[in-house]
């Protein structure tokens, strides 16, 4: 009644294993830098977001519990959404952190980014057929000029 992880897809367990390393330096930067990472709610995210996965079933069925059955593809599903949730959190909080307490490089650089970030999404963009990239060169200028 075990998973038998030789009949998982190849390329969706390495992802799998990325994502979850990646989220694992992560983790290990904010533990070195000493940031404060709360592991019961990365506990819970990785539980809530696997389960929910699990609640469309698709691909070949590992367990079956009565009516429940966890499948390869929405159990692969769950870890990878879990994974980049849990790694964007902590990678977001090292960052801030970071920016905190260290030069003003990072924190002004940080702060661009969402200021152009709200200036391009601030304006609908109507796209015309036939003219894509003109549609996307004007909100690029228009953003240029409120600068």
């Amino acid at each position: 009644m075990g998973i038998d992880l030789k009949n998982l897809p190849e390329k969706k367990m390495y992802s799998c294993f990325i994502i979850w390393g990646f989220t694992l330096i992560f983790f290990l930067i904010a533990k070195f830098k000493k940031i404060k990472i709360n592991i019961l709610s990365s506990l819970m995210i990785l539980i809530f977001v696997t389960f929910f996965a699990l609640l469309s079933p698709a691909g070949k069925v590992l367990i079956k519990l009565g009516f429940f059955k966890i499948t390869q593809e929405s159990l692969l599903l769950g870890l990878n959404r879990s994974g980049i949730l849990i790694g964007m959190v902590i990678f977001s909080r090292t960052i801030v952190s970071l920016t905190k307490e260290k030069s003003n490089f990072f924190k002004n650089k940080l702060t661009e980014v969402f200021k152009y970030l709200d200036l391009l999404t601030s304006k609908k963009i109507k796209f015309k057929k036939g003219s894509f990239i003109k549609s996307i060169d004007e909100i690029l200028c228009e953003a240029w000029e409120k600068r």
